[in-house]
């Protein structure tokens, strides 16, 4: 089941995150072999690198907008 899939379920919303994780991590962990497991660490890496190059877009394209850091000064006392 795919991850819009299973948080779309109304079963689901029920049960809380703590209990969604736990869930999600017993199917995981009965996953007997890599090979089941291949298709969900391909669409991650995918993911993965989807989020790499999006980033770098959003940082090249608001890079300018961006006032350069400058750390304050501190204030002497009287």
């Amino acid at each position: 089941m795919s991850q819009e899939g299973l948080l779309s379920d109304s079963r689901v919303k029920k049960l809380g995150f703590e209990n969604l994780a736990k869930t999600i991590g017993a199917r995981w962990k009965s996953m007997s072999s890599d090979e089941e497991r291949a298709s969900y660490k391909a669409k991650a890496a995918r993911d993965s690198e989807r989020y790499k190059n999006e980033m770098a877009a959003y940082r090249e394209k608001n890079s300018a907008k961006a006032a350069p850091y400058q750390p304050s000064q501190k204030k002497t006392k009287r």
